[in-house]
């Protein structure tokens, strides 16, 4: 929002003095525009405003209606047309008049008077582009000078009159004044303000942007001398002040605007003595934020009593003037470089050892914008961190540091910089966590209930596991049934409702454990009553409570994870022809009862997989089953696409403690990846010569996941935070048991870390829940047996196994049954346990 008028501008500055310069100014130069039509003649004594998208130079010379009415001309920027208008028609000579746009966006002319002439002075008026003078309005106080007075509007269209008077004929009998007024345009109103310390006329005014407003110079009460005060107007306050840096050199005749870059210029004028002044081209800048002057670049010519106006696009215009060659009607402009303002500054992160820190400020202002970064006062620069990552972006408003490093911790700060000044951001702390080691040593424990024909452990958290059990009932063959564990076999209790044939526990958190389960309904077969089964969301507590949910708006919903204080998941209808869409809900606390859509605007479908504080992820869907990583920050108008450019697919899976694991490309070249909460975060976490991998969960900065290579080798691994960490679960699995998979990991605050899912049994031909839990204490290798001890048993076991290619026999790495096994099982035979 801007006000515009006689060399006043009030600008509404949403950020007040945030910048402060550290270097010299640099200055734009002066482009001359097309001068005002006035067939050569000179036009002075006019004010210039900005009004709609025009320019308007208003009254003075030269004179309409046989020499009697001042004229008006409007300069279109984007044409660079000018156009005569309606002038002052009626008003006669008028000299030194004010104006500006009113709080009710209307062009308000008041003063001006026929110094040959006096007393002619007309009533305030409203100037109309298509009319001309409108409406006349409320008279000016009856201390209020004609003429020589300054004038300016503040941010809230209120237009100022300060002083005036004879100006250079004044005396001590007939002083100039120190009267002040400002019009309110809402009530037709002048009120009478505080007046002013010292007496001027031929000044000029204009606001500081920091709710002030400045009166530059003038000529004294008696006439007797220019001088170089300023004195400060406090809008709130109604008072005045004196002690603001005075200016380089006393001016009458001088114009004042606020530029874009939020410093008073100060242009041309009158210098020198009374009687022997000379018209100035010189720009002398204000910074009311240092309370500094500096020479800014002058005009291409002389000019006093003239117009100036700050225009849209930080454009600084001047227009036509007098000056001691008999005046000018040409134009030209400036460009006020803004400074730059951060208004959304870089936020403190906590981030895990070895992911990925992204830094990032928004920055407005003019010009060619430089950007900088200091970690701890010291400037950053691309390439190695302290901490051992790598750096990018340090020239601009994102900083990414990859591998993040403990030495990385700190208070980042942007500096964005141009011609106009700087502006720091506030310190952005980064803390960096640390994970846990990485076990090589495993506990290995089957969960498998004696009931089940198989089972799966699907999450774990809290010494609880969580999972499913599958075995026939009376009416159904291989049903899923929830099932908890507390770390052993004998601990497994079936969480299945009463009167439901099933379902399935997902994910746990705190005191939560939500999945599915097979809702009894009542339909229709053959119109006889019977019961049906639908697949609902199911949440129960950790002493195995069961809750229902409202299914409102969904034929099938899954609560699908849970961190113990909201819980997520999907909800699936279909159409009339069958097509089944699905989007992503929300369980609000506290009841958990009513799921919410948080679909994103434009996909086709989506699906919450994860949940972290605030924040919620899973994958949303374009046409063509093209699929992205999600966030969501509680509905959908906070939706965030995570897809990383380039990729054909991703999704989060899980999402603990601040990171985000999932998958790129997953039907294709998968990649396990890692974000940290945004999607410049994106780390990749495929190991070089692997053919695929996926990140399937994270914990406490350890990610979750498996990795194949080429030779068909490959199984579940752990990762902290890049690729380089990787290591191999490699558990010592009892006899009968050939393979296992992973599904999920929890770190224990005493960093013992579990992980669970299920284990391939042979010899019953069936998968079975298990439990690994970290230890100190190396497993025996070479007792392929499980007795306890190395002996010819585990021999022939191993010759048996390495003559099959058992995946038991790979004791050498590289992957693959060869000869490099034969002599690593040998060796570790002989070195017993």
């Amino acid at each position: 929002m801007r006000a515009i008028l006689n060399g006043c501008v009030g600008v509404l500055l949403g950020v007040s003095g945030m910048w402060a310069p550290a270097r010299a100014q640099s200055w734009g130069t002066w482009e001359p525009i097309a001068p005002i039509p006035t067939g050569g003649r000179a036009k002075p004594h006019a004010v210039g405003l900005a009004h709609g998208t025009l320019l308007y130079v208003m009254g003075g010379p030269p004179w309409y209606n046989g020499s009697e009415d001042g004229s008006v001309y409007s300069y279109e920027i984007s044409t660079g047309a000018w156009a005569e208008e309606i002038g002052f028609d009626g008003k006669g000579v008028l000299f030194s008049q004010g104006g500006g746009v009113d709080a009710l966006n209307r062009i308000v002319i008041f003063g001006g008077d026929d110094p040959t002439d006096a007393g002619r002075e007309p009533l305030p008026f409203e100037w109309d582009p298509l009319e001309g003078p409108w409406h006349d309005l409320a008279a000016r106080g009856a201390g209020a000078p004609p003429m020589w007075f300054a004038d300016c509007a503040d941010d809230s269209g209120r237009l100022y009159s300060f002083g005036g008077g004879p100006n250079g004929g004044a005396s001590a009998g007939a002083p100039n004044s120190t009267y002040a007024e400002r019009y309110v345009g809402t009530s037709d109103t002048w009120q009478v303000l505080a007046p002013m310390p010292v007496a001027a006329a031929d000044a000029a005014a204009a606001p500081d942007g920091l709710g002030h407003i400045l009166v530059f110079g003038g000529i004294d009460a008696t006439g007797s001398s220019r001088v170089k005060t300023v004195q400060r107007y406090d809008i709130a306050t109604d008072s005045w002040s004196t002690s603001t840096a005075p200016m380089p050199v006393a001016l009458s005749g001088h114009e004042a605007v606020l530029g874009g870059d939020g410093r008073v210029y100060v242009l041309g004028g009158d210098a020198g003595a009374m009687g022997a002044a000379a018209a100035q081209s010189a720009v002398h800048v204000y910074d009311p934020a240092n309370d500094t002057w500096a020479p800014g670049p002058s005009m291409s010519e002389p000019r006093r009593w003239f117009a100036a106006v700050m225009g849209p696009g930080e454009y600084l215009y001047v227009f036509g003037g007098d000056n001691d060659a008999g005046g000018t009607a040409s134009a030209e402009r400036i460009y006020t470089t803004p400074c730059p303002v951060i208004f959304e500054h870089p936020q403190d992160a906590d981030v895990w050892r070895g992911s990925t820190l992204v830094l990032s400020g928004t920055v407005a202002g003019g010009g060619t914008i430089e950007y900088a970064w200091e970690k701890d006062g010291v400037p950053v620069g691309d390439g190695a961190s302290p901490g051992g990552g790598t750096v990018s972006g340090a020239t601009t408003p994102t900083l990414r540091i990859e591998h993040l490093g403990e030495d990385d911790a700190g208070a980042y700060r942007l500096i964005a910089s141009n011609t106009c000044g700087d502006d720091a951001s506030a310190p952005a702390v980064v803390s960096v966590r640390l994970p846990p080691d990485i076990s090589t040593h495993w506990v290995f424990t089957s969960l498998h209930p004696s009931v089940a024909e198989s089972s799966a452990a699907n999450a774990v958290n809290g010494g609880l596991q969580v999972g499913r059990a599958v075995f026939d009932t009376p009416d159904y063959n291989n049903i899923d049934h929830p099932w908890v564990w507390n770390g052993t076999v004998a601990s497994g209790r079936n969480l299945t409702p009463p009167g439901s044939q099933g379902g399935s526990v997902l994910d746990v958190g705190g005191d939560m454990l939500v999945g599915w389960w097979w809702e009894p309904l009542t339909c229709y077969v053959n119109s006889r009553p019977t019961t049906c089964y639908y697949q609902r969301a199911a949440r129960w507590d950790v002493a195995g409570n069961f809750y229902d949910t409202s299914y409102s708006g969904f034929e099938y919903t899954t609560m699908s994870a849970t961190d113990g204080v909201s819980a997520v998941g999907s909800g699936s209808t279909d159409d009339a022809v069958g097509n089944v869409y699905t989007r992503a809900v929300i369980w609000p606390a506290p009841d958990f009862w009513y799921a919410r859509s948080i679909h994103p605007t434009g996909y086709r479908n989506s699906s919450a997989a994860a949940v972290d504080g605030e924040d919620q992820y899973g994958t949303a869907s374009l046409p063509f089953a093209v699929i992205h990583a999600a966030k969501w920050s509680g509905n959908a108008g906070t939706f965030v696409d995570m897809h990383p450019a380039g990729a054909a697919n991703s999704a989060v899976v899980d999402a603990s403690d601040g990171q985000q694991v999932g998958v790129l490309n997953r039907w294709t070249d998968a990649h396990a990846v890692l974000w940290s909460g945004t999607p410049e975060s994106l780390v990749d976490l495929h190991p070089t010569g692997a053919a695929t991998s996926s990140a399937i969960a994270c914990d406490s900065g350890l990610q979750l996941g498996t990795v194949s290579y080429p030779d068909g080798s490959g199984g579940p691994v752990i990762w902290a935070g890049s690729p380089e960490t990787m290591v191999e679960i490699t558990p010592t699995l009892p006899p009968d048991y050939t393979s296992f998979s992973v599904a999920d990991i929890d770190v224990d605050p005493n960093g013992t870390v579990s992980i669970v899912g299920s284990a391939y049994n042979a010899a019953l031909g069936r998968l079975e829940a298990m439990l690994l839990t970290s230890t100190d204490t190396p497993t025996c290798v070479p007792d392929l047996t499980g007795e306890g001890d190395v002996n010819t048993n585990d021999f022939f076991l191993f010759l048996s196994l390495y003559q099959v290619a058992d995946p038991r026999a790979d004791f050498a790495p590289g992957g693959g049954i060869n000869t490099n096994d034969f002599f690593a099982f040998l060796a570790a035979y002989q070195a017993g346990c």
